[in-house]
């Protein structure tokens, strides 16, 4: 048992030491304001995700991923006699070098266009246009009225 534990430990530590994380480009700090929650750690959440879109919009996925963030920064308060916690937030959006390189060739070269990822970037829907909203005329149950 105790060499079994050795070899584990060993193996661990091996793998400590080769894995060398990636190198990190950074941005210049976002800042953003949550929607307001009455749990707290619900509202920090809701927060982050917040970051994460409006980095992913702005530069790219790579980019928006919380864990690569530097200086995270996230300060959440009851205003008043509010029952919601609003979060503010402030992190450094970094992505690993060698993703932002491989972003750049791809938009360097004359690849093709990678196809819509965000409904924005679809060329069938018009930006500026009024939301549909159809109506039915049946009643719940199906019966003319």
């Amino acid at each position: 048992l105790a060499v079994l534990a050795t070899l584990t430990m060993s193996a661990i530590t091996a793998h400590a030491e080769t894995a060398k994380p990636d190198k990190l480009t950074c941005q210049k700090p976002v800042k953003m304001r949550g929607p307001g929650n009455m749990i707290q750690s619900v509202a920090e959440l809701q927060t982050i995700i917040a970051w994460s879109r409006s980095v992913t919009i702005k530069s790219g996925d790579q980019w928006a991923q919380w864990h690569n963030a530097k200086a995270k920064r996230v300060k959440c308060l009851r205003t008043g006699s509010s029952q919601y916690f609003y979060c503010e937030l402030s992190a450094i959006p970094c992505a690993a070098q060698q993703h932002v390189a491989a972003v750049e060739q791809a938009k360097s070269s004359k690849a093709p266009k990678a196809p819509a990822t965000f409904i924005e970037d679809a060329p069938y829907i018009k930006k500026d246009a009024p939301p549909v909203i159809k109506k039915t005329s049946r009643n719940p149950r199906g019966r003319k009225p």
